[in-house]
């Protein structure tokens, strides 16, 4: 097939949203026409409205209540930039051009998925964000309650809540009776890296959870991983295939691909979030 670049650019989109764990844990209710970095969408979220009792006498009008104005920037960019040598193309029969083409989605989804979920960690209100403690087989399920207890507190509604946590976490989960497996729950649910349910939670696994370092650990390592409990409704995000270009190479025989992908993102319920930090050994 002739490489046709509009038809790579919204490929490349969707397949992003297909193979994106974070994908359940944001909305596009905003997204708009975003063409470009450095692009804004501005939104009102709107105040609560005052239900009052009505005893016959005149009533009291809500007159344009207060919202509360949030800016949803499109400030991150990342591109790919690939070139299949004419010498490879002739020595083997597999279109590498199309098989990079797979790899650079998958690429571009990880770094995607890292940003979102660092973006809704950092986004929870500090009420609801966990202390940090080592999780083992006996206590996760008691943070993942507290957790629901966070939300419930919230007025988030119990339908559509979702966490996400890595295989470390999952596999402290899989001896739980408390867990529902994936293999158990039939066609109910078919969404990329979806595991199960627990607590009322629907349980997704990924590699992407962000990691924090504290300062004074010399060794660098991670000193606790973000667990994010959470619904679609408190993160908002926007992105686009801005350009996918192909070119012959200038100081060598070859097609040579690149593309750029831009985006953004905010949370705007900090509390329909929760963070449960898994501290993961390391002295802080």
């Amino acid at each position: 097939m002739a490489f046709v670049p509009a038809f790579w650019a919204k490929a490349i989109l969707s397949n992003l949203h297909k193979i994106s764990v974070a994908e359940q844990f944001i909305n596009r209710n905003y997204e708009g026409e975003i063409k470009s970095a450095g692009d804004k969408v501005h939104i009102l979220q709107p105040t609560s409205i005052e239900v009052r009792t009505y005893d016959g006498s005149d009533i009291t009008v809500d007159t344009d209540p207060e919202g509360t104005n949030h800016t949803l920037t499109i400030d991150q960019a990342d591109y790919f930039n690939f070139v299949v040598k004419d010498i490879t193309k002739a020595q083997n029969a597999h279109d590498f051009v199309n098989v990079y083409m797979g790899e650079a989605q998958y690429a571009l989804r990880d770094v995607a998925d890292k940003f979102r979920f660092k973006l809704i960690a950092d986004g929870v209100h500090a009420d609801n964000n966990i202390t940090p403690e080592l999780l083992t087989s006996a206590n996760i399920y008691s943070k993942l309650t507290e957790a629901k207890r966070l939300l419930s507190l919230a007025s988030v509604p119990l339908e559509g809540r979702k966490v996400a946590l890595s295989p470390n976490e999952i596999a402290l989960l899989e001896n739980s009776p408390e867990f529902t497996p994936a293999t158990q729950l039939g066609d109910q649910i078919k969404a990329n890296g979806f595991m199960g349910r627990i607590a009322g939670f629907d349980v997704f696994e990924t590699n992407n959870l962000h990691e924090e370092v504290a300062d004074d650990v010399a060794s660098g390592q991670p000193y606790s991983r973000k667990i994010i409990c959470s619904t679609s409704m408190a993160t908002t995000y926007a992105d686009q295939v801005a350009a996918i270009e192909r070119y012959r190479v200038e100081k060598n025989f070859g097609d040579g691909v690149k593309g750029l992908h831009i985006y953004g993102g905010k949370v705007l319920r900090s509390k329909s979030v929760v963070v449960i930090n898994n501290r993961l050994g390391v002295a802080a």
